[in-house]
């Protein structure tokens, strides 16, 4: 196995709570640099130790030292403390934007935040966030399950389209409809989740339906808008207003 040891070459990998990390040494069975092209590849059994504490293994990938791009391939992990990431291939712009492909599998431990699909796209600098593919995303407020969700991490804002599922054992919720936007104030426990088209959704055992259904879940209150309809079956639990 040869090493690299390569202070100057930044390898930038980060989801939400994950931080930056820059490599601190690469090695692979393999390792060659082409000087034309400034491009370093990487073949078999590739580990690569950032200086922030991170590690991030693959079978081959490559770096490119004119952008600090980066593309990893095969098994992929990285974990940095209670924050880990698996996918298929792992491809990092020099914007720092990261595109995981393939049963990419994210876990922020801080945040208590899970975020799968078959494809994510991430910039830890703007905190752009796209799961494209069998979309699911949890937060301590409950989970989104949707063939597309996109937002912003960082200002806690996803929208789910495509045929949505919610659901929420802390509040006792479950949802659906062909759109969903949840939203929630950072250090706030002020979530929100609205669901439009067709939204359905259960709460205590009270039924909800409506062209939009509003969910304040600090307080567990519901609205509806439009022409709506309310089975109440639990008296002692839900509030609602149907309009």
């Amino acid at each position: 196995m040869k090493r690299i040891y390569a202070a100057a070459a930044a390898l930038l990998i980060s989801f939400a709570g994950f931080g930056t990390a820059s490599a601190d040494d690469i090695s692979a069975d393999v390792l060659t640099y082409n000087g034309q092209t400034k491009v370093a590849t990487a073949q078999g059994n590739v580990v690569i130790h950032a200086n922030e504490g991170a590690t991030m293994t693959g079978a081959s990938g490559e770096y490119h030292f004119e952008d600090g791009s980066a593309y990893l391939t095969g098994g992929v992990h990285y974990v940095k403390g209670t924050s880990t990431m698996s996918a298929d291939t792992v491809h990092v712009l020099g914007d720092k934007t990261i595109l995981g492909t393939g049963s990419v599998d994210l876990y922020d431990g801080e945040g208590q935040r899970t975020v799968r699909g078959d494809q994510v796209t991430y910039n830890p600098d703007t905190g752009y966030s796209k799961v494209d593919g069998n979309g699911y995303v949890s937060t301590p407020d409950g989970s989104l399950t949707a063939p597309l969700i996109e937002g912003n991490a960082k200002e806690i804002r996803f929208t789910a389209s495509g045929g949505v599922q919610f659901q929420s054992e802390t509040h006792q919720l479950t949802g659906s409809g062909d759109q969903a936007v949840y939203t929630k104030s950072p250090d706030k426990e002020d979530g929100k989740v609205v669901l439009t088209g067709n939204a359905h959704a259960v709460q205590n055992g009270n039924a909800f339906d409506g062209p939009e259904l509003i969910f304040e879940l600090s307080d567990n209150f519901v609205q509806t808008r439009g022409r709506s309809t309310l089975v109440i079956t639990n008296t002692n639990s839900a509030s609602g207003a149907a309009q």
